[in-house]
């Protein structure tokens, strides 16, 4: 069981780690994704700094946690999904 929670821990922290490099590299291809508008160059550049930043946080969190095998550092990004989640 713990090796199958530390593969979905892996799973989801590649998946952060896509998102955040493609935020990085791309983040005008990842705006109709997550139906964000930015109005200009400035828009952009935030997506690529506040996105990116977010995810690559949380990739680095969820693939610590299942690399070391110590759920105390999943708490991080399952915390920033409740604050994203929440934020209204």
């Amino acid at each position: 069981m713990q090796s199958v929670l530390r593969y979905l821990s892996a799973f989801a922290g590649l998946l952060f780690l896509a998102l955040g490099l493609m935020f990085l590299i791309a983040p005008a291809s990842q705006t109709a994704r997550f139906a964000l508008l930015p109005s200009s160059n400035t828009g952009l550049s935030t997506l690529r700094g506040d996105l990116a930043g977010l995810f690559l946080g949380m990739a680095l969190f969820a693939l610590l946690g299942a690399i070391r095998g110590i759920g105390r550092y999943l708490a991080i990004p399952a915390t920033f999904l409740v604050f994203i989640i929440l934020d209204d």
